[in-house]
């Protein structure tokens, strides 16, 4: 074997037909484009026993407008809701209303590229209803509508001595918050965060730090109440960072100072930054390790490697160097791409495995 700052015009129309199960046709609505939104077709009037909701999400770079044309519900009874993310738990309204509003509210802005709505009518009496037209405006260029969120330092820092601050512009922060700042710093230098000051509401209004470029990187602190996570330090050139508070209860809210210091100055929050090599591995010869020459691995580390041989050959993982602690620190060997395959080898301590050959695709994990 072988190893190896203008808006997007209206365009269309989205509206709500009328069935005998309304819900059928109104809930789970997404909308990703510019376009009318409507409780009901033909300006006409909407249902009873009518629950609407639809998902606006804007195109990078830009964030949702929602502007109100026509408003007409039940009042007290038949209502019309704007929030500002993604679902309605614990995100402020931009709008909750109900009757006939004239004047008309002016446009709503969101903080945040999501916006989600919702509209709910009772068994009896209705009216003709709601239209809005949905556009998307380059951030920057518009003001959200969300006073919460306006607390909120500036959300892209590159400068180095840079504050990051939940109410920048008030003593507490505000309930509703949705705030999130990317760290990036310059070439050869890793992103430092130095909290100055911390104090949440414990367990419900947290300040979460991504090492990565989104909430889609690993988390290296989530944190809530008045202790401060100790100094933070990205593995790459950008950290991810948000806060979000629930609807009740605030504090003194959090500050933190922006670093950029040279790679090798400082060792990074995320015990994993030292696995090397690629995650996923195809090419003959590749070079996998838990640590780099000269230094020890972490502690709470996991390092994961899947390795795919070209067509008519098989996996050979050969090892050069071994040594982790006896009984704890385990390397295991894979015959296959996930810990459900078979496991060829499990081993700690400092005595040097044989060479492992899969019969097929295989994963290494420590």
């Amino acid at each position: 074997s072988t190893s190896t700052s203008t808006s997007i015009t209206m365009t269309s129309t989205v509206s709500l037909a009328t069935t005998s199960n309304p819900n059928t046709v109104c809930s789970a609505s997404l909308i990703t484009s510019p376009t009318t939104l409507s409780t009901n077709p033909s300006n006409t009037q909407y249902n009873n026993n009518m629950s609407c909701s639809w998902t606006i999400t804007a195109p990078t770079g830009y964030v949702p407008v929602v502007t109100i044309t026509a408003f007409s519900t039940e009042a007290n009874f038949d209502f019309f809701k704007v929030f500002d993310g993604p679902s309605s738990t614990n995100i402020y309204p931009l709008l909750s209303t109900s009757g006939t509003l004239s004047p008309l509210p002016s446009s709503l802005v969101a903080s945040t590229g999501v916006v989600f709505i919702t509209f709910t009518s009772d068994h009896s009496i209705i009216s003709t209803g709601v239209q809005a037209d949905i556009t998307f405006a380059a951030i920057g260029s518009v003001t959200p509508s969300n006073p919460s969120n306006q607390n909120c330092s500036a959300s892209a820092i590159t400068v180095n001595g840079t504050v990051l601050s939940t109410n920048a512009a008030s003593t507490q922060y505000a309930n509703y918050m949705t705030c999130s700042w990317t760290i990036v710093a310059p070439a050869g230098y890793l992103p430092v965060l130095n909290f100055t000051a911390f104090d949440t509401e414990s367990g419900y209004d947290y300040l979460t730090v991504y090492d990565g470029t989104s909430a889609s990187a690993a988390s290296i602190s989530r944190t809530s109440g008045a202790t401060a996570p100790k100094a933070l330090v990205g593995s790459g050139s950008t950290l991810y960072v948000t806060f979000t508070s629930d609807h009740a209860d605030v504090a003194g809210g959090v500050q933190a100072t922006v670093s950029f210091l040279p790679l090798g100055v400082v060792v990074p929050t995320n015990p994993n930054w030292m696995c090397s090599g690629p995650s996923v591995i195809s090419v003959n010869g590749t070079a996998i390790s838990t640590n780099p020459a000269g230094t020890q691995y972490n502690n709470y580390q996991s390092c994961t490697w899947n390795i795919t041989a070209p067509a008519g050959q098989r996996p050979k993982i050969t090892f050069t160097a071994f040594a982790t602690e006896s009984n704890y620190d385990y390397i295991s060997v894979f015959n296959g791409t996930s810990v459900a395959a078979p496991r060829m080898l499990y081993v700690s301590g400092t005595k040097m495995p044989a060479a492992v050959t899969a019969t097929g695709p295989a994963m290494v994990e420590i």
